[in-house]
């Protein structure tokens, strides 16, 4: 799930705190352990390039982040994740960030668990 898009040539420190609902369906009976973080940045001009970090890609010098749960879920196919999550600039670490997940796992409007952590990537 997309939870912000931000042009490189217009975006301003204020934009880089956000909130944005989420929701993901699931394909295969698992064990839901961790949400990942990527990114991708596209620059513009006589040449194109795309630096992406998402798991498909190439590896780069940048990285995914991982959210681990504290309490893995299992889940079905068809289960669905729902939730909000929070981008923060941390006021102790310039570069930091807080993100908080909020959501629920349901199956068939049942609900099979909800999960709210708070992550410090400094």
């Amino acid at each position: 799930a997309v939870v912000s898009t931000q042009s490189t040539g217009t975006v301003k420190t204020a934009d880089l705190e956000f909130s944005s609902p989420f929701q993901l369906q699931i394909g295969t009976p698992s064990k839901l352990t961790a949400f990942v973080i990527h990114f991708s940045c596209y620059f513009d001009g006589e040449v194109s390039v795309v630096l992406d970090t998402s798991p498909e890609c190439e590896p780069t010098h940048w990285l995914q982040t991982v959210l681990y749960l504290k309490s893995p879920v299992l889940v079905s196919e068809g289960s669905l994740v729902q939730g909000n999550v929070t981008f923060t600039k941390s006021s102790a670490v310039k570069r930091g960030y807080i993100i908080k997940l909020d959501g629920s796992i349901s199956q068939d409007n049942e609900e099979l668990g909800k999960f709210c952590q708070q992550y410090y990537l400094h």
